[in-house]
């Protein structure tokens, strides 16, 4: 680790050197705060050792110009003379880890105090890698989410994602439609408040169902939407089990109402000329009937008439 040390006192700087090096740390010195600057443009240290009265600023100035040119502002400790402890203090308003007076056990100090600034720094680092690994991973989250948002947004058919609780997580555009809400008077409910009791009972029992046996459902159902008309819809439930052993159910619901209502037509026109051809096979039978009867009678005037031919002749012979 890289220390600047700002010291205008030759003598003290080696001795603090030397203190230093011994643990490991790396030293470089500036005499001055235009010494200090000069070398802050150029190169940003792990951690500065700033005595605050320099011969040509003071620490308070020069962490203020630092701030002013938008410089990268190096964690700090501030060193004073005896009597000074009340600049210290306001230096570490300033942002100053920790401070250390200039008295015969500074030397002593200056070892445990440096080692445990670095300790926190390196805590400090890791926790902003933490936070930014955080931020990072919400970041592609947050794409993730918006990828599978407008590829379930392209899609026809009604989608949901539910909680094991029921609670709508995610849903479409076309969810939204069939349902005539915004989006947000859905995500977190479950909608049993806006469909009939029977209807209610019947989607939170197949729901339960699927996420305790995790068997795919689909089912023929009635649903009755916000304006009171009842559609005939087609739901495929499936369960979907995340890597933390969550549950959740995902659903597609296709509107099948104008397919039944087909059907339905179809079935009266079948039913209707079934009918037509049961009268059109009575009419046809019922002469048929009247056929054969007047049949039977030409044949047996036929009969009484080659009958009667037969006698005449009887009589005329």
């Amino acid at each position: 680790m890289n220390i600047l040390l700002i010291e205008d006192d030759a003598g003290l700087v080696e001795l603090i050197t030397v203190n230093l090096e011994e643990l490991g740390f790396y030293v470089m010195s500036a005499a001055t705060g235009a010494e200090a600057l000069a070398n802050l443009s150029t190169q940003t240290p792990d951690l500065m050792l700033l005595d605050y009265s320099l011969p040509d600023i003071n620490g308070k100035e020069l962490i203020e110009s630092l701030n002013e040119k938008q410089k990268p502002l190096p964690p700090f400790i501030i060193t004073t003379g005896q009597g000074d402890e009340r600049i210290a203090v306001n230096m570490m308003k300033l942002g100053a880890m920790d401070y250390l007076i200039k008295d015969v056990l500074f030397l002593e100090k200056l070892g445990d105090v440096v080692q445990r600034v670095v300790k926190e720094i390196e805590s400090d680092g890791k926790l902003k890698q933490a936070q930014e690994k955080i931020r990072i991973t919400e970041e592609k989250s947050k794409i993730s989410e918006k990828y599978y948002e407008n590829i379930i947004n392209n899609m026809g058919d009604p989608v949901f994602v539910k909680d094991d609780q029921s609670r709508l997580l995610l849903v479409n555009d076309a969810f939204c439609k069939i349902f005539d809400l915004a989006r947000d008077k859905i995500i977190g409910k479950t909608l049993a408040e806006d469909v009939p009791t029977n209807e209610r009972e019947h989607f939170l029992k197949i729901d339960k169902q699927v996420l305790l046996d995790g068997k795919d459902n689909i089912v023929e159902e009635s649903l009755t939407v916000r304006d009171g008309k009842t559609r005939t819809i087609s739901t495929r439930k499936t369960r979907f089990t995340d890597n933390d052993g969550n549950k959740f159910l995902v659903g597609v619901i296709r509107d099948i109402t104008e397919r039944k209502q087909a059907v339905e037509e179809i079935k009266k026109h079948r039913d209707h000329l079934e009918e037509l051809v049961k009268e059109r096979t009575a009419e046809v039978d019922e002469k048929n009937q009247l056929l054969s009867d007047q049949m039977k009678v030409f044949v047996g005037r036929e009969q009484k008439i080659r009958d009667l031919e037969k006698r005449i002749r009887l009589i005329e012979g």
